[in-house]
């Protein structure tokens, strides 16, 4: 498949928290918000939220997805400073870093809580074998 022909490549991955939160802050609905990009209430919700594209792995788990060529105007309607969202190629925040790093700890505690729960079911059933049914008895 053509990535580049559907759009995908010319996106910028924000964590969606972030957007919905600085949207929020603007006192901004969606419908407002869109008017002034200037698109859709139905586009923005799109590149906010569009879980067939995360389902396909087009858009990483809990991000939004920003065509390249609005954020910009995307900024300019949250009335924040050009490259708050993402700055531009090669210039990254110490706040956008501590945000990875906050959102790997995050992402690690689950981890670990996981590996406990499998542990935990391991140590209480010990392993299973899995019978398979005789078609024909």
């Amino acid at each position: 498949m053509d990535r580049t022909r559907r759009g995908v490549a010319d996106k910028v991955f924000i964590p969606r928290e972030r957007v919905e939160q600085l949207q929020s802050d603007a006192g901004l609905s969606n419908e407002k918000l869109a008017a002034r990009i200037p698109v859709t209430e139905r586009t923005w919700r799109r590149w906010k939220h569009n879980a067939p594209e995360e389902e396909r792995g087009e858009r990483p788990a809990g991000m939004a997805a920003i065509p390249s060529s609005s954020l910009p105007a995307v900024e300019r309607a949250l009335g924040v400073a050009p490259a708050t969202l993402h700055p531009r190629p090669g210039r990254t925040t110490e706040s956008e870093l501590d945000e990875l790093r906050e959102a790997l700890k995050a992402t690690r505690a689950q981890v670990r809580l996981l590996e406990d729960r499998l542990e935990e079911l391991s140590r209480q059933d010990g392993p299973r074998e899995t019978q398979e049914s005789d078609p024909d008895p």
